[in-house]
């Protein structure tokens, strides 16, 4: 389960919601498009309602899949963007999540996961996909900083 980031996410939105974690830019753009994205794959994309476990390969139903995505990606940024948007007061860019970030590619890395295999879409439309979120996402914060 170490190689989906939406349980590392999850992880990341828990040390929150229990004020180990403070907010800050990096922590509300993971959540957002983790958010997007898990709508994405899960009611857009339909080949990614597959989930794999060593080399077993196992078809979700799509209510599970939907109820999972509302459970681990649309409640959490909900909660955050309408009843914790008064008390977001973004102080940091979130250098302390760095580290969490790293330690999930390297340890897929070492695994030898790629995007094609977690996730079941093309490696270059996937990283296209989140770095013209995290660029939407950031110029939008710091305008907003501004």
């Amino acid at each position: 389960m170490i190689k989906y980031w939406t349980l590392w996410n999850f992880i990341l939105f828990t040390l929150y919601f229990f004020n180990y974690l403070k907010t800050s830019i990096l922590f509300l753009c993971s959540i957002y498009i983790s958010s997007i994205v898990g709508f994405t794959l899960i009611n857009i994309y339909p080949c990614s309602r597959k989930f794999y476990i060593e080399d077993y390969e196992i078809e979700i139903p799509w209510l599970i899949c939907f109820i999972g995505d509302l459970i681990n990606h649309q409640l959490p940024c909900l909660y955050i963007f309408f009843i914790q948007k008064e008390q977001n007061n973004i102080k940091s860019f979130g250098e302390e999540l760095i580290f969490i970030f790293i330690l999930y590619y390297i340890i897929n890395y070492y695994r030898k996961l790629d995007i094609k295999k977690i996730y079941n879409v093309d490696n270059s439309l996937f990283y296209s996909y989140i770095s013209i979120l995290l660029i939407i996402f950031l110029l939008f914060t710091l305008n907003i900083d501004e």
